[in-house]
């Protein structure tokens, strides 16, 4: 039998209890860890959810907190106290504090933006609705692909006139209140002209009954065709537009016979 010497007896002792204490240790578990803690603000008032749980309610500028609540993957959602705006956000656990800051107010400011720009839009369409509708009574058009104002009505049936005689039933023309009507260019003439528009019209004049296809925008009434400003392609001659089809053409000034004054004035002015 082999002896055990005095100083590997006194060992034992010292080294059973270290065995122990390894093998307790071993048997208490993990070594615990910290809870995450979520942390979310709000710059405006808002009733906030985690996980599309309700949470609370957080003041402006306010903070609110929870620990262990958050999976590994969570969303955070944020509505203002009136319900009208709310925002969003995605996050991962990927560290011991996780800070949410929700902002409401750009959203806010912008939605106030979009329904203010609404509302003025339908106030300028109902002063222009309005407007129409004086300057209709009144015997007017105005042109808004242009801003042009022109006469409902040319110079009429039975009222053949010549370039001379249109320049001047322009220039004297009291309508509307205006009196700085003025002969159409060829070109603002034909910039009234619409093929998508048909309008019938029939009348008597001095040279016997008629029926014709007008293609104008604005339901003007015209009668014949329309001398313009711009001078025409040859000496003594000035162009025309007819509405009828025919589109611009030359004339000698002198000629009257279908020929008519449609007026028209800058409706900045």
């Amino acid at each position: 039998m082999q002896r055990i010497s005095i100083a590997a007896w006194t060992l034992l002792p010292i080294l059973a209890g270290a065995s122990m204490a390894v093998a307790q240790q071993r048997d208490d578990g993990p070594i615990l860890r910290p809870k995450p803690i979520l942390v979310v603000s709000c710059d405006l008032a808002c009733n906030w959810k985690l996980d599309g749980q309700a949470k609370g309610h957080i003041a402006a500028g306010g903070t609110a907190r929870v620990t262990d609540e958050a999976g590994a993957v969570f969303q955070v959602e944020a509505t203002t106290e009136d319900g009208a705006d709310s925002t969003g956000r995605d996050g991962r656990v990927d560290a011991q504090k996780i800070v949410v800051d929700l902002q409401l107010k750009p959203i806010r400011d912008a939605r106030l933006k979009t329904e203010q720009g609404t509302r003025d839009q339908a106030a300028r369409r109902q002063q222009q609705a309005n407007q129409d509708l004086v300057e209709q009574s009144a015997g007017l058009w105005r042109d808004q692909a242009t801003g042009l104002m022109w006469t409902r009505k040319d110079s009429g049936d039975n009222n053949d006139l010549n370039w001379h005689e249109a320049t001047e039933y322009c220039r004297n023309l009291r309508l509307g209140g205006y009196s700085d009507w003025r002969l159409p260019t060829i070109d603002e003439l034909q910039a009234i002209s619409d093929p998508s528009v048909s309008l019938a019209v029939h009348c008597c004049d001095i040279h016997g009954g008629w029926t014709s296809t007008v293609h104008v925008k604005g339901n003007l009434q015209l009668t014949g065709a329309h001398w313009s400003s711009t001078s025409g392609s040859a000496g003594g001659q000035a162009m025309y537009f007819s509405f009828a089809g025919a589109g611009r053409r030359s004339d000698p000034v002198n000629e009257s016979t279908n020929f008519r004054a449609l007026c028209v004035r800058n409706a900045g002015e």
